[in-house]
Parts: C-alpha cells; structure tokens; sequence
C-alpha cells in the first residue's frame, strides 16, 4: 500500500473491508424495521427469510440446505398428525341384530365436525406439500455443479425459496385453528357443554395464550430483531461515514 504507519494501515484495511461489506449488500441499506401489523403479516409471507446478502456460492447452499431440511423435519411430524385427524373425523358405528351405535368424530357434531375436518385436510396438505417441496430443494441444489451454478440456482429461485416456509406456516395455522374449534364445541369437554362452565373457558384462554404468545407476538418480535440488526449494521455504517468526513 506505501502506507508505513500501522496505524494507519489497520484504519484504512478496516475502511476497505466495510466499503466491500457495503456494496455486497445493496438491499440491507434500504431496509426498514416494520411495523407490528407487519411483522405479523411476514409470519405467513416469509419475506423476512429473504434478507440475507453477500454469501458465497458455498454459504449459499449451507443456508438453503439447513433451513429446508429444519422445515422437512417439521412439516413432516406435523402432517403425520394432521392426516390422522383428517382420516378419523369420520363417524365410527357398531351394529348387532337389533340396534346400531355410533360415535360422533372427535365428539363433534354438524357443521363443527365438518370444519374440523376441513381444517385438517387443508393443515394435512399444506404440510405434505411443504415437505415435500423443502426436500426436492435440496436435492435441486446438490445437482449444481459449482458455485457458478449454486449462485445462478438461487437468483433464478426467487421467492420459491421461501414456498416450503410458507406452506409448512399456513398447515400450522390451519392445525392450531382446529385445535382451537375443537377445544370449543367438543359436545362433552368444549365450551358449551353442560357439564362443566368455567373449566373450558380456562382451558380456551391457556391454549389460545399460549399459540398467541408463542406464534404470533414471540414470531413477529423475532421478525422486527431480524431487521433491527441489519438496520443497526446500517446506522453504524452510516455515523462512521459521517464522522470521517468531519
């Protein structure tokens, strides 16, 4: 460099290497922390899982290859459980000479029985979908040859890269509403049952407390820290400028 000082040449290495950090990442200088309604809505969009900037080829594929295989591994234990519910939804009766007896689904009745089992087809599909989506995509990038193909692989992606995220989110969001349906008219244990008045209204407010704290509110904090540290990386780029060129 010509530069004897060490001092001096620490500083003006740093300047370089946070100048280069800069422009492999365009996009992070333009982001902005959103709102809560926001945040809540990126939990089904996943367009927070679309941020990252300036990996290599290499990095690249670690990211796509861990985050779906981590979904897979979801999706799948998640569908196991809601294709069983969808598949015993159905009304089970037993006969002999005289008399028939039959036992309504997940002891629900009418139109609540059939919502039920249409919110675990959806959360069934949706999670079967996903998983199996997540899985293709890392078979996908395996096939490419170098890190030409991986970087080309995953420009041309797009926000396919997030589709198994999505599906695997809206068959949670399906599942939960179903539990929810069914903590509330189950004919025996659900809210409007005569057995029982203040046990099912608690039972109703933990697990809704729980899915709301843990779902939504904790997600969407999550979201906002995502883009928090990628603004405060900005700012901090920001005020060193400002200050050497005072």
């Amino acid at each position: 460099m010509g530069i004897r000082e060490v001092g001096s040449r620490i500083r003006m290495m740093d300047a370089i290497a946070k100048l280069v950090r800069k422009g492999m990442k365009p996009e992070t200088s333009r982001l902005t922390v959103p709102s809560w309604p926001v945040a809540f809505l990126q939990i089904f969009t996943f367009s927070w899982a679309q941020t990252s900037e300036g990996k290599s080829a290499a990095q690249q594929k670690d990211e796509i290859t861990t985050a779906n295989t981590y979904i897979a591994l979801v999706g799948a234990v998640l569908a196991a459980t809601a294709f069983d519910w969808f598949t015993k939804t159905t009304n089970a009766c037993y006969c002999n000479a005289e008399d028939c007896y039959c036992s309504a689904g997940f002891d629900l009745e009418g139109e609540y029985l059939w919502a039920f089992h249409f919110l675990c087809g959806v959360s069934a599909a949706s999670l079967i979908c996903g998983t199996v989506f997540a899985s293709l995509q890392i078979i996908a990038i395996n096939e490419m040859s170098d890190d030409s193909e991986i970087a080309r692989f995953s420009a041309l992606l797009g926000g396919a890269e997030t589709l198994p995220g999505k599906l695997v989110t809206f068959g949670i969001a399906a599942m939960v509403s179903a539990v929810i349906l069914f903590v509330i008219f189950t004919v025996r244990l659900g809210v409007f049952s005569n057995q029982h008045k203040i046990v099912p209204w608690v039972h109703l407010i933990c697990i809704c407390g729980i899915f709301f704290y843990s779902l939504i509110i904790a997600l969407a904090r999550m979201i906002r820290v995502v883009y928090q540290a990628k603004f405060s990386w900005r700012e901090k780029m920001e005020a060193e400028e400002m200050k050497h060129v005072r």
